[in-house]
């Protein structure tokens, strides 16, 4: 930054320090006073800013540094090539048959539910340092949005994942996506102007405590604060993108145990077991984040032999 850049701070910048000299010297300075100086300085700064940098400081952005520090935490990174031999006849099939689009995203949720909704030990939240489990299988689910910012997500959640058909999970996906593509969805828009005015370094403690807030199931409309708006696992993609697979940093504010990214459907050498043959089979990488504190390595191995089970056997599990 230089004063061409910034004008309006480093005006105020010597104003405030020129001021804060000559009280000092007239000894007249107090601690009230400084505190005020110093309070101007970060409202021209700010102002300065918003007015020339607007278009580098998204919501999305600003969201970003406010959310995440070094690493610390203890995290659990899996990854699974699923065999989509069966699984992508099958998504077209039904897709035909109920006359809505199906996509292996809407299998991944429905086969996260079943899986969670048999491992309740996993299938909960941590509130003050105590486990409780959830009564529902719910898995959020990320959407990739366009604003006049640039590039922003948005958050839909399916409820009782374990139990919705396939196409009612599809068509409460496209109904919800389509409410925050639109500005419809009444808590993404609640949100908006706290992300888009509030400096990053108060909006970093205003998260955690909303998202302390969502996590014990409190609602606070006006400000956009929903109570457990992620379920209990977090499923998104970037096969969409043209990206094979990359795995995905948990959000701290989100509280759930386990993230899920899909990646994109390829062709991969696979060899057949029982003839030994080897062909090109269609593959679907998927790659988990999980939560330490609430399993482990053995645990999650269990969870991912039975999710694999699902996504390869659909016509069984999936109906």
């Amino acid at each position: 930054a230089t004063p061409l850049s910034l004008p309006i701070f480093f005006a105020t910048l010597i104003l405030c320090m020129g001021t804060a000299f000559a009280m000092w010297q007239l000894n007249t300075i107090t601690s009230s006073v400084g505190y005020g100086l110093f309070g101007l300085v970060t409202i021209a700064f700010r102002l300065d800013t918003h007015l020339r940098w607007k278009g580098f400081c998204t919501m999305r952005r600003k969201l970003m540094i406010s959310t995440w520090r070094t690493t610390a935490e203890g995290s659990i990174y899996g990854h699974m090539d699923i065999n989509a031999a069966q699984l992508v006849p099958f998504l077209k099939e039904e897709s035909e048959r109920t006359g809505t689009k199906i996509t292996v995203t809407h299998a991944i949720i429905k086969a996260l539910g079943q899986v969670l909704k048999l491992t309740p030990e996993v299938n909960g939240r941590l509130v003050l340092g105590r486990y409780y489990p959830s009564d529902t299988a719910d898995v959020g689910c990320l959407v990739n949005m366009r604003s006049d910012q640039g590039f922003d997500l948005g958050l839909t959640k399916v409820t009782d994942a374990d139990s919705k058909s396939l196409a009612d999970v599809a068509r409460s996906l496209q109904r919800n996506a389509a409410s925050l593509r639109s500005g419809k969805d009444e808590f993404h828009e609640a949100r908006k102007p706290v992300l888009e005015w509030m400096p990053t370094f108060l909006l970093e403690p205003v998260v955690a405590v909303t998202g302390w807030l969502a996590s014990l199931g409190i609602t606070i409309r006006t400000i956009g604060v929903q109570g457990h708006p992620f379920g209990t696992a977090i499923v998104t993609s970037v096969g969409m993108l043209g990206l094979d697979m990359c795995f995905v940093p948990h959000t701290p504010f989100a509280r759930v145990p386990v993230l899920v990214m899909v990646g994109k459907l390829q062709l991969k050498p696979h060899v057949n077991q029982d003839t030994k043959e080897l062909t090109l089979i269609q593959k679907l990488p998927v790659t988990f984040t999980v939560d330490h504190r609430f399993l482990d390595g053995s645990q999650g191995a269990i969870m991912a032999q039975r999710f694999q089970e699902i996504m390869e056997t659909p016509s069984k599990f999936l109906v």
